[in-house]
C-alpha cells in the first residue's frame, strides 16, 4: 500500500438502504463515453450490471448504468479518463458516468445513493463539468479537496433510506472551493479551503451555514487519502501530477499529528479571504446546473482502482 499527496475531492457519506434493486449497467460504451476503470478493490464489493451482480475485477471498465456495491468489508478504487480517483468506502452504492459532449466539453458525475466516497481530480478546466450528487444536493467540483456525508438522522436506521426531507447532508473542504445548491433549486452557498457545512433535510441553504473544519473531519480525511498503486490506464501519470499540487494533502499525509494538520490549514486558510474564495467559486459556469436535471440522469462509473 502506497499513500500519495493527492488532490481530494470528495468523500460522500450516505447512510440509506441497500436494499431493493439497483439501477441496471450495461457493458457497452458508447462513442461519447469516457474511461472509468477500477484500479484495486478489496473485501466484500461487487458490481451491479444488468440487474446481474458480478465480481469486479483489476481495469475493469464500468459503463454509465453500472452499480457499484461494497458491504461491511468492501472497497473499491476508480479512475475516471486519466483526470480522477474516486475511492468507494464499505457500505456504499455509486455509479460514475463520464461523458464527452462535443469535442472540447466533458461532463462527469458521480451519484451516492448511499455510503461514503473520496474524490481526488485535476483543477477543473473551465469546460469540464465534475458534479456529486446526493439525495438532496449537488456538490460542483470548483478545483478543490472535499468530504461529503449523507445520513438518516434516525441513529436506529442508519442503513435504512432516508427521504429527501430527512437526509443530513455534510460537505468539508480540505482545498479549493465548492459550490452546492439543492436539486430542485439553483440558489448556492460556497465553500472554500478549510471548510465545511451541514445540511438537515429540507434546511434553506444559507452562507452562514459554512463553518471551520472540525477535527473530526480533518481526521476522516487523513484517514481517508490513502490509494493502492496500479499500473492501470494513466494512474501512475495522473498521481505524479496530482502530487504537485496540493500543501494541505500533504500535510494530511504526512507521519505528523492531527494537530500538525490542523495548524497547517489553519494557516493556508488564514491566507485566502471569503472574498477570494468567492471570486473562485464563481469562476465557473454557474448556469450549468441549469441547463440539466442531474438528479434524473443516469451515471457511469469504471473499476480501475480500489481502496
Amino acid at each position: 500500500m502506497k499513500i500519495y499527496n493527492l488532490i481530494l475531492i470528495l468523500c460522500l457519506s450516505i447512510a440509506i438502504s441497500c436494499g431493493g434493486k439497483s439501477d441496471k449497467l450495461t457493458t457497452e460504451t458508447g462513442p461519447s463515453e469516457q474511461s472509468v476503470q477500477i484500479t484495486f478493490f478489496s473485501g466484500d464489493a461487487k458490481i451491479v450490471r444488468k440487474n446481474i451482480e458480478t465480481k469486479p475485477e483489476l481495469g475493469m471498465s464500468l459503463a454509465s448504468d453500472d452499480v457499484i456495491l461494497t458491504g461491511e468489508t468492501g472497497n473499491v478504487e476508480i479512475l475516471i479518463r486519466e483526470s480522477g480517483l474516486v475511492k468507494v468506502a464499505k457500505k456504499s452504492s455509486v455509479m460514475v458516468s463520464s461523458f464527452l459532449r462535443d469535442s472540447e466539453v466533458s461532463d462527469t458525475n458521480v451519484h451516492i445513493n448511499y455510503g461514503k466516497i473520496v474524490t481526488v481530480v485535476k483543477k477543473e478546466k473551465k469546460n469540464e463539468n465534475y458534479n456529486i450528487v446526493t439525495p438532496t444536493l449537488v456538490a460542483g467540483v470548483r478545483g478543490t479537496s472535499f468530504m461529503t456525508s449523507v445520513e438518516n438522522p434516525n441513529s436506529n436506521a442508519k442503513t435504512v433510506a432516508c427521504a429527501k426531507e430527512e437526509c443530513v447532508v455534510k460537505v468539508s473542504v480540505l482545498e479549493g472551493a465548492v459550490a452546492v445548491h439543492r436539486v430542485d433549486s439553483p440558489e448556492e452557498v460556497f465553500l472554500g479551503k478549510g471548510s465545511e457545512v451541514t445540511i438537515p433535510g429540507s434546511t434553506k441553504l444559507k452562507q452562514e451555514l459554512v463553518k471551520p473544519l472540525g477535527e473530526k473531519s480533518l481526521e476522516e480525511l487523513k484517514g481517508s487519502i490513502v490509494f493502492h498503486k496500479s499500473r492501470i490506464g494513466g494512474f501512475e501519470n495522473l498521481v505524479d501530477e496530482l502530487k504537485k499540487n496540493s500543501r494541505e494533502l500533504a500535510e494530511l499525509d504526512s507521519s505528523g499529528s492531527l494537530e500538525d494538520a490542523k495548524s497547517e490549514l489553519q494557516k493556508s486558510a488564514a491566507s485566502k479571504s471569503s472574498d477570494e474564495i468567492l471570486k473562485t467559486a464563481k469562476q465557473a459556469d454557474e448556469t450549468k446546473y441549469l441547463k440539466k436535471d442531474i438528479s434524473k440522469e443516469k451515471l457511469k462509473l469504471d473499476p480501475k482502482e480500489t481502496f
